[in-house]
């Protein structure tokens, strides 16, 4: 097998296409399981479904290595696809997604991939909807999104 180096790193043939792959099939549950939530989410009140849309939003968004690795060790422990390691990854991915939502919080970063930080979105609807002290309501939204 050919190993080509790209700076720091190794790359091995196919990795990125098996990687790709891997997040296209993460993202599909993530989608899915997002759906079946909406309907108890929309009687938590007016945030409720548009938190899990923000929460759906943030994470396709991320490389979703982690939850690829999951399936790497698990194809190449087994050599065949199965439902519970595809939900156990993508069961990763949001874990990882809350963690980076309580992080952004506590470094008081503004962007995270590309976009506002969820806490920031947060303020700012609050901001344009006049609530006192948007900031404060925004970092709280975030952790509770983050608790989700």
């Amino acid at each position: 097998m050919h190993f080509a180096r790209n700076r720091n790193c190794v790359i091995i043939p196919g990795m990125q296409e098996y990687f790709a792959d891997k997040k296209e099939k993460i993202l599909g549950v993530m989608e899915s399981f997002i759906n079946t939530q909406n309907k108890s989410f929309a009687e938590t009140g007016r945030f409720g479904t548009e938190t899990l849309a923000r929460i759906f939003q943030y994470a396709i968004r991320g490389k979703m290595l982690r939850g690829g690795l999951v399936m790497l060790g698990h194809d190449l422990w087994n050599g065949t696809q199965d439902a519970a390691a595809l939900l156990t990854a993508t069961s990763l991915e949001l874990f990882q997604s809350a963690l980076l939502i309580h992080d952004d919080i506590m470094d008081r970063d503004f962007v995270r991939r590309g976009m506002p930080t969820m806490h920031i979105q947060y303020a700012r609807q609050c901001a344009a909807d006049n609530l006192s002290d948007p900031g404060h309501i925004g970092e709280a939204l975030g952790i509770c999104t983050g608790d989700i």
